[in-house]
């Protein structure tokens, strides 16, 4: 099988999630667990399928899980604190499995920056996304930003910088 469809497949799975996360987190203030399942479960089949994509050495797999699991542990300690939902921190840490080191950097970089660019225009502009009343955080009364939209607007930045959305790229260029 051709590793560029694979790619184009995998990308296409991955941007999928990322985009139905940040509709989700704005429409409902939810994030459906599906997102994350789906992210983990064709991280998983890609990995084992193309090798030649993904060549995963132990300490690759090792690597890629426990970015996941550092961002699953971060990602709970937030929301224990009411900083972030827990759809926000599931959803992180299958991004994180998606990414790696030190991807997974990037990918905190740029969701802290987006995060709080979003967070000062909702805060500002007293915004509620897609004009409903702003959420309960799960920990009493407070405004609500959709941290999953700054999370899927994040990964699809940071995922430009992988081996999968390039033969992704080269898949689209070839039959364009």
């Amino acid at each position: 099988m051709d590793t560029n469809l694979i790619s184009f497949l995998s990308f296409s799975i991955f941007a999928l999630c990322q985009v139905g996360v940040i509709y989700h987190d704005l429409a409902h203030f939810r994030i459906p667990n599906v997102y994350p399942v789906l992210l983990i479960l064709s991280f998983t089949f890609m990995a084992v399928i193309n090798e030649s994509l993904f060549p995963f050495t132990s300490i690759d797999l090792i690597n890629h899980a426990a970015s996941g699991v550092v961002l699953l542990l971060l990602g709970f300690s937030l929301f224990s604190l009411g900083i972030i939902g827990g759809g926000d921190a599931k959803i992180a840490a299958a991004t994180g499995l998606w990414f790696g080191w030190p991807l997974v950097l990037d990918y905190l970089i740029y969701a802290s920056v987006v995060g709080t660019v979003l967070a000062v225009i909702v805060v500002t502009f007293k915004l509620t996304p897609l004009g409903r009343n702003s959420g309960e955080s799960g920990h009493g009364k407070a405004k609500y930003v959709p941290f999953g939209v700054a999370l899927g607007v994040s990964s699809l930045i940071v995922a430009t910088y992988t081996p999968f959305f390039q033969g992704a790229m080269s898949f689209i260029s070839y039959y364009l």
